[in-house]
């Protein structure tokens, strides 16, 4: 059996052109627009890809690299 460790599975998700992108979907498409406002939407999809933490045998970590999984 092999095995291999792996760093980063996402390293080329450009993120600020990722979220860019979902902003203009959401907000410029022809669907009815979210009713929180797009600065607050953009703030949370930075929360919830670039600002990561986790908790791993009582120690919490930040994720500074890559964008989390699960």
């Amino acid at each position: 059996m092999v095995s291999f460790d792996i760093a980063s599975l996402y390293t080329n998700v450009p993120l600020t052109e990722t979220i860019d992108i979902i902003l203009k979907h959401l907000y410029d498409g022809h669907a009815k627009p979210p009713t929180i406002s797009r600065e607050d939407m953009k703030e949370l999809l930075d929360l919830a890809t670039e600002k990561s933490h986790f908790l791993f045998n009582g120690q919490l970590y930040d994720q500074i690299d890559g964008v989390s999984m699960g």
